[in-house]
């Protein structure tokens, strides 16, 4: 209390940093009481006659309150309204600072769009990813490649060429190509779990084709939309196309992350996304093994995922 009455105020920045804390400190245990220090912490953009907040400090802002907002328990899983005000807040002040269309808004369009997801909201989340994805892809990137927008294993040698020219033609930059992967990614994930494995299915490779445009087909977000594809075709009871993408993210991730050494192979990151990738692998062999056991005794094959439940 002492500090805060007295340094706080006259630096910005360190109360900023303390209360990002205190919304993170209260998380777990007092999740309603965290989504009231993240309101508070939005009421710091605009304090009178204090040094205008930057992006970068909106932008862990806007983190702090989608953490606070999903953990929060909300009725009929709906986000609570105070929540929308605060991200309004946080777009005024950037938009002002940036420009309406501005890349820099993206990165609050997905915060706005996870909390939604979590709530069980995916009409509205979907309405953000294709704000989105109208900033990151101004240039029609999507429309203008068309069906040569797929990850390269899946084209000939020419057609990966033409895809590859057409974007380095729009696109000279690796940074705007980077945030329309993470877009496609998280729009593959809404799709998902809204049930839309086919539309889930296409953005995902997408998000796989852009991150091989920019030149990090290495990336965690590459690797986490391979596992996400096999848990697709698993879902359509296509066992083989789901080990074809397993594979596919184990082969990479032992070429890229193994190279580091061990310290980034046991990163957090790097440990969570390996327990992804073996989880994967070990539910196609299951979902292979529950179907040739029910069709080796003359039974009509059931869904994967019941068989998955049966083994596991």
């Amino acid at each position: 209390d002492s500090v805060s009455a007295t340094v706080l105020p006259r630096n910005p920045f360190l109360r900023l940093a303390v209360e990002v804390a205190t919304v993170t400190a209260t998380l777990a245990d007092q999740p309603t009481t965290a989504l009231g220090n993240a309101e508070r912490l939005v009421g710091l953009v605009d304090v009178p006659g204090a040094q205008p907040v930057s992006y970068n400090e909106c932008f862990r802002i806007s983190a702090a309150v989608a953490e606070a907002a999903a953990a929060a328990p909300g009725a009929d899983g709906s986000v609570l309204p105070g929540v929308e005000g605060m991200f309004a807040k946080l777009f005024d002040v950037v938009g002002a600072q940036e420009g309406t269309y501005s890349p820099k808004i993206v990165a609050l369009l997905l915060d706005a769009a996870e909390v939604r997801h979590v709530k069980g909201d995916y009409s509205a989340a979907l309405e953000l990813f294709a704000k989105a994805l109208r900033i990151v892809d101004s240039k029609n990137l999507l429309y203008l490649i068309g069906p040569l927008y797929l990850p390269g294993w899946m084209l000939s040698p020419q057609e990966r060429r033409d895809r590859d020219r057409l974007c380095a033609e729009r696109f000279p930059g690796h940074e705007a190509l980077t945030a329309l992967a993470m877009v496609l990614q998280q729009l593959g994930l809404t799709h998902e779990a809204s049930g839309s494995v086919p539309k889930a299915i296409a953005a995902l490779q997408q998000s796989i084709a852009t991150f091989e445009l920019a030149h990090i087909e290495h990336h965690p977000g590459s690797l986490d939309c391979l596992v996400n594809l096999g848990r697709c075709h698993l879902a359509l009871r296509e066992q083989a196309t789901a080990r074809v993408y397993l594979e596919r993210a184990d082969e990479l991730f032992l070429d890229h992350f193994y190279d580091f050494g061990r310290y980034v192979a046991t990163s957090p990151a790097a440990v969570l996304l390996r327990a992804k990738i073996d989880a994967g692998l070990r539910a196609c062999r299951v979902s292979e093994k529950a179907e040739g056991n029910l069709l080796c005794r003359g039974q009509p094959s059931n869904p994967v995922l019941d068989a998955l439940r049966l083994y596991l």
